[in-house]
């Protein structure tokens, strides 16, 4: 944790690193939500040894196992995982940081979003070196039709007004 600047320009990023173990590397968060929800994911990413970031719904997915596969030095998404039926966005910020938002339909109460960090864009298990790997921060999941801008929370849920355009 704290690994590196994150876009909000604070000490507070946190870097992914996979083990040594031939394996699938990922962190996973625990979602309750009601069946048939539609979910907003989303993740601020950035290389840092590793140039690739899965974002799968392991779990509670109407599309079953799902997500995009990231190239988070340039950007792209340059494939995916299982079905195809969701939708990604990913948007460019400063100092090599990218937003990524993913928007899926839940099919049970408990769904799962796993970040997995890669060094290839070919989704296997594999080695890693103990330093390199995907930094991360701003991980949010909100109920609903469309993503909402960064909700600043540490250990609980936020509630807040909504987001007005003018």
């Amino acid at each position: 944790s704290n690994f590196a600047a994150s876009p909000s320009s604070v000490l507070n990023a946190d870097k992914i690193i996979p083990n040594n173990l031939i394996d699938f590397h990922n962190i996973k968060q625990l979602i309750t939500v009601s069946s048939g929800s539609s979910l907003n994911f989303s993740v601020f990413a950035k290389a840092s040894g590793y140039n690739f970031l899965l974002i799968n719904t392991a779990t509670g997915s109407s599309q079953g196992n799902s997500g995009p596969v990231i190239n988070v030095l340039t950007g792209q998404i340059v494939g995916t995982f299982g079905s195809t039926n969701y939708n990604a966005k990913v948007v460019s910020l400063l100092n090599g940081w990218f937003r990524v938002d993913f928007t899926f339909l839940t099919n049970g109460t408990t769904v799962s979003v796993d970040l997995n960090p890669l060094p290839t864009s070919s989704i296997s298990s594999y080695s890693g070196n103990g330093t390199s790997g995907v930094l991360i921060w701003g991980y949010s999941v909100v109920a609903g039709n469309s993503v909402s801008s960064y909700i600043p929370t540490v250990a609980s849920a936020v509630t807040r007004n909504a987001d007005v355009i003018t």
